[in-house]
């Protein structure tokens, strides 16, 4: 029988958790999936995302990444995202509710088997291992749990050659010197100690440029593109989806008027011929503006992930914008 293919995303402050039960795990923990039949707990979340206000777009992405996650059978692959490499895991096909992981909100579990490396850690396999298409794949912004299905072929190969392999050492080593460079890219980015142009002018410039280096035919928005007091900074176009983006240049944190000025565009009609709309800031966002983003089916980028977004595409950014930047590009040992 053919295997499966998935990822489940795991917060990075719970590998210890997972790694020392062998699980991989989800949230929604005030239900137990391991005593529910499948199509009585999508109704039931459902309808308490709908008592909620959730938009039917947010209600149905988080409804399909349950129904996959229940979907993983004994013996499917399972691809682990862990810093800037991914973890291999076998799936036991056992799900299990785990109360002691209700406040970290990983109860709902299902049992796997890593895989080794010589030394007996968990075998790491560096993303620069993988195709572009798998590795943009799995940076794919806001999934829990996805299907893979399309990269089978090249999952079993990495699954069954040990070539495929960094130490655990490499892997915390790189995620170290990536987490200062992160710090420091967004300290400098907050405090306009980069040659970004002011105002936030060079902020939307920047964004631009990453929606390009992902693929997307992007561009600036004209001044007063919408009516009364809606504003979007960039549209972003690709072939399988299309975003709406605002963009704030912050430090400290940043309210609610950015989620204001979107759903305005949304009462008003305006946003058309959009997949998404998304507020991006190199500010924090605190929860209750979190809580509305989500409520109105806005997505939401805070400085920390534009942070790792940079890094992520920061070899495809031009020679001019990592100057602006300060970044410079040169091979260092780990």
């Amino acid at each position: 029988m053919a295997k499966n293919c998935y990822m489940v995303r795991i917060n990075e402050n719970q590998f210890d958790i997972i790694e020392q039960k062998s699980v991989v795990a989800v949230g929604w923990s005030k239900w137990n999936f391991a005593d529910m039949k499948q199509q009585e707990l999508i109704e039931k979340i459902g309808n308490e995302y709908n008592e909620n206000g959730t938009v039917p777009q947010l209600r149905g992405r988080k409804l399909n990444e349950i129904s996959r996650f229940l979907s993983i059978k004994k013996g499917d692959f399972i691809l682990v995202p862990h810093w800037s490499s991914v973890w291999l895991a076998v799936a036991d096909g056992e799900y299990i509710y785990d109360e002691q992981a209700k406040e970290a909100d990983l109860a709902n579990q299902l049992r796997v088997s890593f895989l080794k490396d010589k030394n007996g850690d968990n075998r790491c396999v560096a993303r620069s291992q993988l195709s572009e298409h798998l590795s943009r794949r799995l940076h794919l912004r806001g999934a829990t749990v996805l299907d893979l299905y399309d990269f089978n072929d090249e999952i079993e190969k990495i699954f069954a050659n040990e070539e495929y392999s960094i130490s655990k050492i490499a892997a915390e080593r790189e995620n170290e010197l990536a987490k200062n460079f992160k710090n420091e890219l967004l300290k400098s980015i907050c405090n306009g100690d980069v040659y970004l142009k002011s105002g936030g002018a060079g902020l939307e410039e920047l964004v631009r440029e990453l929606f390009e280096c992902e693929k997307y035919e992007a561009q600036i928005l004209p001044k007063q593109t919408y009516k009364s007091y809606g504003d979007a900074d960039i549209s972003a176009k690709s072939k399988f989806i299309n975003i709406l983006a605002q963009v704030k240049h912050h430090k400290g944190n940043t309210g609610a008027w950015g989620i204001e000025q979107l759903k305005e565009i949304k009462k008003n009609g305006e946003d058309e011929g959009y997949d998404k709309l998304v507020l991006i800031t190199s500010g924090n966002i605190c929860e209750d503006v979190q809580k509305e983003a989500e409520q109105n089916g806005i997505l939401t980028m805070d400085g920390k992930q534009l942070a790792d977004w940079i890094y992520e595409n920061v070899n495809e950014l031009s020679p001019d914008t990592r100057a602006k930047l300060k970044i410079s590009i040169s091979p260092h040992f780990i």
